[in-house]
């Protein structure tokens, strides 16, 4: 039997610190006046800005963190923590962009945080986890980390697609 592949740490850390300063960047490339906007047409999503930025505020708080923190012994993650209604209600508040982008980094730091302790974790051993039942399987924590970094991925290419084709009259197939 073959050792298990040692996880590059530093590698996740690194992508998880650069996707989310990529995710804050392209959400400045939006104009300020359009951050609360839904966009003008369907091509381009059914959110604005600030509603991608408060999703991944969401996820990070009540999926990734604490399904990370129970893996290290804490208490159990549950789906129930993070409902759609629940992120509906946060979004109604209207919180600023720059509020929720702030509170995306603190929340992504607390994430690279984590991983120091994660060393000693068996990083492709499935676990019972939130995800198990919709995925009907159970997960890795490699998996998890693969999907924050799959999931800022495709709010960051939403958000870019809002700054450059908002003003666009007619989108090319590939927009």
């Amino acid at each position: 039997m073959s050792a298990p592949e040692i996880v590059p740490i530093d590698w996740f850390q690194q992508r998880l610190r650069t996707s989310a300063e990529d995710f804050v960047w392209a959400a400045h490339q939006v104009p300020a006046h359009r951050h609360s906007t839904q966009p003008p047409r369907q091509s381009l999503g059914e959110w604005s800005v600030e509603r991608h930025a408060l999703h991944l505020v969401f996820y990070d708080e009540y999926s990734v963190i604490p399904t990370i923190g129970h893996w290290l012994g804490g208490p159990a993650a549950s789906e129930a923590d993070s409902t759609d209604e629940l992120e509906d209600e946060a979004f109604a508040q209207r919180p600023s962009l720059d509020d929720l982008l702030d509170q995306f980094r603190s929340l992504r730091e607390q994430q690279i945080e984590l991983l120091e302790e994660c060393a000693t974790l068996a990083w492709d051993e499935p676990r019972e986890t939130m995800w198990t039942p919709a995925m009907e399987t159970p997960i890795t924590a490699r998996w998890i980390l693969t999907k924050s970094l799959q999931h800022t991925a495709e709010h960051l290419h939403n958000v870019l697609a809002l700054a450059l084709f908002w003003d666009v009259k007619r989108p090319s197939a590939s927009s």
